[in-house]
This record gives structure tokens, C-alpha cells and sequence, in this order.
């Protein structure tokens, strides 16, 4: 059996669901797999949240059967599943889910260490994003400036710390 987990440190997406969903069907292949994951999210990210983060991953997921993406060890920003529709849509669940946690908790950090994900190929594609959002009425679901956006990722991401190897 070989599997592999995130060995890049924080931050990474949904790094904690992955290695508790190895874990469990390493100990047990007979377990769903789906209902592991609703266990884990709703333990991890709590009852409240863990709707948003579903919606997540199901919108991701979704974007990758529509778009027939073959889905590698690595991709760019530019992935042909990293639709705007997607990349907003998932932004957007995760702030709902992130406004029913209390700042400060373990599950606001949980949130706000998902948001990563979405966040860097957005503030990549800052420009494409906006517009689409605009040309769509669709509501922008992280901050109102590119800076402002660019500052939280960084300031959050850089108090995470390092996992030991």
C-alpha cells in the first residue's frame, strides 16, 4: 500500500480531512468513505461550518467533472477546473461558513486555513476574477482590493507554523 500525504507543511488544502480519511480506511477499507468525511467535518470544522465546506469540496469536485480534468500530483492556478464560477462560489461558501465561527476559535483558523486554497489562485487571477464576478452580478466574496486580500493571505499564511519533519 502506498499513500501520501501533505509533507509541504500548513496551509496546504484540506490536508487534515486527507490524512484522517487515509488513516481510517487503512485501519478499516470497509468504512464509507462518505460518511468518514461528514464525520470529520462536522468533528473538525463543527456542525454549523461544516455545510460551507462541503459545498466546497462538492463545487470543486463538480468543476473537475465538468471541465474532464485529469487531476495530478501538481497544477497551476490556471487549471482548467479553476473556473471563476468555481473559484467564486467556493470563496463565497467559505465565508458563510467562516461568519458562523467565533474569531480566535480553532474552527475560525480551521476556515481560514481552507480559504487558502481558493485564495491564491484568485489573487492571481485578480482581474479575470473581478470581472467575471461583475459581468455576472455576482456578489465578491473577499475583500474589496487586491492588496487588502494579498495582505490577509500573507499575514495569515505566515502565522502558521511549520509542521517538523
Amino acid at each position: 500500500m502506498y499513500e501520501e500525504g501533505n509533507g509541504h507543511g500548513p496551509g496546504s488544502d484540506l490536508d487534515a480531512l486527507k490524512a484522517y480519511l487515509m488513516a481510517e480506511i487503512l485501519y478499516d477499507p470497509s468504512q464509507d468513505d462518505d460518511t468518514i468525511i461528514t464525520n470529520f467535518l462536522n468533528t473538525y470544522y463543527s456542525e454549523k461550518v461544516a455545510p460551507f465546506v462541503r459545498t466546497y469540496m462538492d463545487v470543486m469536485h463538480g468543476s473537475i467533472a465538468d471541465t474532464n480534468y485529469y487531476m495530478r500530483e501538481n497544477f497551476d492556478h490556471t487549471a482548467a477546473f479553476l473556473t471563476p464560477i468555481a473559484l467564486l462560489s467556493s470563496a463565497e461558501a467559505l465565508q458563510h461558513g467562516l461568519k458562523l465561527t467565533d474569531t480566535g476559535s480553532k474552527y475560525h483558523q480551521r476556515v481560514q486555513v481552507a480559504k487558502l486554497a481558493v485564495y491564491y489562485p484568485i489573487l492571481l487571477r485578480w482581474d479575470e476574477m473581478h470581472s467575471f464576478a461583475t459581468n455576472h452580478s455576482l456578489a465578491w466574496p473577499i475583500e474589496a482590493t487586491k492588496e487588502d486580500a494579498l495582505n490577509w493571505f500573507v499575514s495569515f499564511g505566515s502565522s502558521l507554523k511549520p509542521r517538523p519533519l
